[in-house]
């Protein structure tokens, strides 16, 4: 049987960290079924980072709402 499982990563101006965490996660084994980054209207470049993984679904937040749920 086949694990299938998703990871969501919420960001804010988390650009150090998604350097080393988005190609972990990516070349995880088993690998995940999606990979989700949710951005807190960030202020650095971290939506370049995430450009690089075409694999990753990305959701910006216009403004930051606080910790996600």
């Amino acid at each position: 049987m086949k694990t299938s499982y998703s990871v969501a990563i919420v960001n804010y101006n988390g650009q150090k960290f998604l350097n080393e965490c988005l190609p972990r996660v990516s070349e995880s084994e088993p690998s995940p079924s999606e990979i989700i980054l949710v951005d807190d209207a960030l202020a650095d470049n971290s939506i370049e980072i995430a450009s690089k993984f075409p694999e990753v679904k990305l959701i910006r937040n216009e403004e930051n709402i606080g910790p996600t749920a």
